[in-house]
């Protein structure tokens, strides 16, 4: 299924931005990082143009209610500093966007250069096998899925980890994981410094 959205500006003629921000990443990032859709942002003069492609089986249709009330509260995780050092790269696997967003932005601003996410094992799985990291955050409940089957991967090839979650969850760590770092979720910038300092010794 393709969804398009055009918004139209009269004045002043748009231009492309030289610097792309938080809200045009949040629009291009959502829906590949959540849906495994596509999405793509078009500055042309008349206006900006906007291609959403979603996989069918994720649509449902129905009426509209007639009250639709939402609140979200979206935290601006983009930031201006970045660290002089290159330290190599990190690998966040977590299935909330925003959160990974923070995360990435924490670890770019600790100097790392690099900083990938998935949403899945499959995807993380994907990334492991074409790059490497110097250390990767999982996050141990995945929607209907579980971060262990990259942690034993990582195990394997001798990559340091990271436990993250936001509850305690309904999937007891392994015994033969249980010596790993497990922090809580929402993730302080300070405690995740303080991690990836006593782990890689910087």
């Amino acid at each position: 299924m393709n969804l398009m959205g055009r918004q139209v500006f009269t004045s002043p003629i748009v231009k492309s931005p030289k610097q792309r921000g938080f809200g045009c990443e949040l629009i291009e990032r959502a829906i590949p990082y959540e849906f495994d859709g596509e999405a793509s942002l078009y500055f042309v003069s008349a206006g900006v143009e906007a291609d959403f492609w979603i996989p069918s089986n994720l649509v449902q249709w129905g009426e509209i209610p007639d009250t639709l009330q939402e609140e979200t509260s979206v935290k601006n995780a983009a930031s201006t500093a970045v660290a002089n050092e290159d330290i190599g790269a990190a690998l966040v696997v977590e299935d909330n966007m925003l959160i990974a967003m923070e995360m990435e932005c924490s670890l770019k601003t600790m100097g790392f250069k690099t900083v990938d996410s998935a949403p899945s094992v499959t995807r993380a799985l994907k990334l492991l096998n074409s790059h490497h990291y110097r250390i990767c955050f999982l996050d141990i409940d995945l929607k209907k899925e579980t971060s262990f089957e990259i942690a034993y991967e990582l195990v394997a090839r001798q990559v340091p980890f990271v436990f993250t979650s936001g509850y305690d969850s309904k999937y007891p760590i392994p015994k033969n994981l249980k010596s790993m770092i497990l922090i809580k979720k929402p993730v302080d910038s300070e405690k995740l410094k303080d991690v990836v300092e006593n782990i890689l010794k910087f």
